[in-house]
């Protein structure tokens, strides 16, 4: 399987981040197995380093069904209450997802919609039954965080490309 992060560099040799922001998943190496929505996280990447940088996509190639085996993995397959609870808890500054090596599921944040949904849940200007109907008209698509450097090993860096 094939995975993208977006960045304002090549990351060739990926590494966990520590927490500067609260993220839907808490700390961690952020992937997705898009590589058309990754260039929006790119460009967002350079914006939050004062445009330094271009808009890179990395690109990776992971063996799931070996990683599978031998990682502890969180799969949200959908946008559900339990996601909706543990993404709410993460970007509260609740961490919630150290506990795991791999964490599998929707996106909640960029332009989408669903990060205004999220924080109206987080704020208590909607319910989460509000949230999860007005989620669950949002196409989404998955990321998957490396929490752990051990999860870092069943990812294989195969190039980068500047992206407009």
């Amino acid at each position: 399987m094939y995975l993208y992060h977006g960045s304002n560099i090549d990351v060739g040799a990926p590494k966990l981040t520590k927490l500067v922001r609260n993220l839907e998943f808490g700390a961690g190496f952020y992937t997705t197995t898009s590589k058309s929505v990754v260039n929006n996280f790119a460009g967002a990447c350079v914006c939050r380093n004062n445009n330094i940088g271009k808009k890179v996509i990395n690109t990776y190639k992971i063996n799931w069904e070996k990683a599978s085996r031998k990682l502890k993995i969180l799969d949200f397959k959908s946008v559900n209450e339990e996601w909706l609870d543990f993404v709410a808890k993460n970007l509260s500054g609740r961490q919630c997802s150290e506990n795991y090596d791999l964490i599998v599921g929707p996106v909640a944040l960029g332009k989408s919609g669903a990060w205004k949904i999220v924080t109206n849940y987080i704020v208590g200007n909607i319910t989460k039954e509000e949230a999860l109907l007005g989620l669950s008209a949002i196409e989404t698509y998955y990321q998957i965080v490396f929490k752990k450097k051990k999860a870092l090993r069943y990812l294989k860096y195969i190039d980068s490309e500047e992206c407009i």
